[in-house]
């Protein structure tokens, strides 16, 4: 396909910035991901250390629910800036079509491995279930592999 020079110098830019778009929000999802799944575990580990003396205590467990109610927003904010960044990435596919260019429409065609949106609800996920089983033994439930 023929492109003008000047449209391709627009597309050029516009190219330029859903690309620089597309990287800051999956900049900024994994900087507030450290920090808040970070600071989660650090927290419940404080929760924990100072309930030891005094169990069964019901605080770990409260604790979990904030953790919960956390990690619901998290994966919210998680899903939008998923979202976001998907249209810039599908706008940085149409330019590289219209200019012929390949570098995102192969990486959709041979993408392998697992994306970061199911690495980040695995570690959600799997961070819930293990304060869960924390606190409910905090609590003086009695977990029973058998």
């Amino acid at each position: 396909m023929w492109v003008t020079r000047e449209r391709r110098e627009t597309l050029l830019v516009e190219y330029q910035l859903s690309q620089e778009m597309h990287n800051y929000y999956g900049k900024i999802l994994w900087q507030i991901g450290a920090i808040f799944l970070g600071g989660s575990i650090g927290a419940f580990g404080i929760v924990v250390s100072e309930s030891i003396g005094t169990m069964p205590t019901p605080l770990p467990l409260w604790f979990w629910v904030i953790q919960l109610t956390m990690t619901v927003g998290f994966i919210l904010f998680h899903s939008r800036l998923r979202n976001l960044a998907y249209i810039h990435l599908q706008r940085c596919i149409a330019i590289e079509k219209e200019l012929g260019m390949k570098q995102h429409t192969n990486k959709e065609e041979n993408v392998g491995g697992l994306g970061g949106w199911v690495v980040s609800l695995g570690f959600c996920t799997t961070l819930l279930i293990l304060t869960l089983i924390i606190a409910l033994y905090m609590m003086g439930f009695k977990i029973c592999w058998n």
